[in-house]
């Protein structure tokens, strides 16, 4: 809890939970995630739509504070992980195809997923998927560069010291090192891991987790005139429908 309240009054008025008797509900195990199998596209129709959504997707992570999930979470930032990410000056600034293109790593305690993602005009959908794969494939190839690193460690840098600012921010820090079990000094671990990791370390999980033949594709948009389009990938399609 977090606020302009005192430790002793907010304990006297939660003291009723001393009182709570039962049992704990028991722990659901999490099912093993099947893998991906080819890659393919996955086109979900959406009639005469204006604007199409493309995503590439893979299985990641489970979450970690300072592990590899943070390390790949740095890796990905020159690539899409930020305004000016080579993906989204790729496609927003240089193309004109987008508002704004990026790219994340969500996690849990058991699994974790990548995802890149782009809200495009209709007529640029296979374009901008051609661009993404291009993107990840030069960038798990040869990696970023000595001044995406340095740039990297000064907007990673600034960006935190500003994130824990609010009380929502700081109770949400406090879930998360509760959730986690994590070291209460882990963002100061987190600074010095900007501060020192090397290139060629980041450059090794983007060769690991950016190859874009690892990832599965989805295109929401108007199947009927974009499944030509799409089949000049040469990767199977499949057409989905979303039940009302």
């Amino acid at each position: 809890m977090v606020g302009d309240i005192s430790e002793k009054k907010i304990t006297d008025q939660l003291a009723f939970w001393s009182l709570w008797q039962g049992q704990a509900a028991p722990l659901i195990a999490p099912e093993v995630i099947p893998s991906q199998g080819e890659q393919r596209i996955y086109l979900v129709d959406k009639p005469s739509a204006p604007q199409s959504i493309v995503r590439m997707v893979r299985q990641g992570l489970p979450f970690d504070a300072t592990g590899e999930l943070y390390l790949s979470r740095l890796a990905n930032f020159n690539l899409a992980g930020n305004f000016n990410s080579r993906i989204n000056q790729n496609l927003r600034e240089d193309k004109g195809y987008t508002y704004g293109a990026s790219g994340y790593f969500a996690s849990n305690r058991e699994v974790g997923a990548i995802v890149f993602s782009a809200q495009v005009r209709a007529d640029a959908t296979l374009a901008s998927l051609e661009e993404m794969i291009a993107e990840l494939k030069n960038y798990s190839e040869n990696g970023m560069t000595d001044e995406e690193l340095s740039f990297m460690r000064l907007a990673v840098g600034q960006q935190d010291a500003l994130t824990y600012e609010t009380p929502s921010q700081k109770a949400s820090l406090l879930s998360s090192i509760l959730t986690y079990s994590l070291d209460k000094d882990y963002l100061k671990q987190r600074n010095e891991i900007v501060a020192t990791v090397e290139k060629e370390t980041l450059n090794t999980l983007a060769a690991k987790w950016f190859d874009p033949s690892q990832y599965q594709l989805i295109v929401v948009g108007d199947a009927k005139r974009l499944k030509p389009q799409l089949e000049k990938l040469n990767i199977p399609i499949t057409e989905l429908e979303i039940s009302q």
